[in-house]
């Protein structure tokens, strides 16, 4: 071999190193699919496709997973059931105003909560999350199914592989 075939094995080499981590990443990266729960047909629950935006863009943010437009190539399916809100009252308080009357008060807050399904096959997992706004909601189901990957990650590359073959 002379100087220039050893430099090009080597950059080869080289070249090769580089996409082996690209290749083993793009493997871990699990492909998940957001909707609302009977789009098929044509109905949904007041306010999921919301909470469909708000859901994809939260998981869009998780390092691990991938937002895809096609539940038929999706890893895991996760599919808004539906969405609640509520008033919780915190307490009731009580002070002196400026004449010396007792005045009382209570504090609420209006917790909103989405509810949604995971699904991998036949397999299914009820998750929801709360917050004192949609968005927040949404973020903490992401946070639940971007946790439920981490734990299940390894079975779903292998559920991944035997669909390929």
């Amino acid at each position: 071999m002379n100087f220039r075939e050893i430099l090009m094995s080597a950059a080869a080499l080289s070249l090769v190193s580089l996409l082996q981590p690209a290749a083993a990443s793009a493997q871990g990266t699990i492909r998940v699919f957001v909707g609302a729960a009977g789009q098929d047909s044509g109905f949904t629950e007041k306010g999921t496709d919301d909470s469909v935006l708000d859901l994809t863009k939260a998981l869009r943010g998780k390092k691990r997973l991938m937002v895809i437009g096609s539940p038929a190539e999706a890893d895991v399916v996760v599919e808004v059931e539906s969405r609640d809100s509520h008033h919780e009252v915190g307490g009731v308080y009580t002070y002196k105003d400026s004449k010396g009357k007792t005045q009382a008060y209570t504090s609420t807050k209006n917790e909103r909560t989405v509810y949604a399904t995971l699904r991998v096959g036949e397999y299914r997992h009820q998750l929801h999350g709360e917050g004192t706004t949609w968005t927040q909601a949404s973020q903490r189901v992401a946070s639940q199914v971007d946790k439920w990957v981490d734990q299940n990650l390894v079975r779903l590359i292998e559920k991944r592989q035997e669909r390929a073959q």
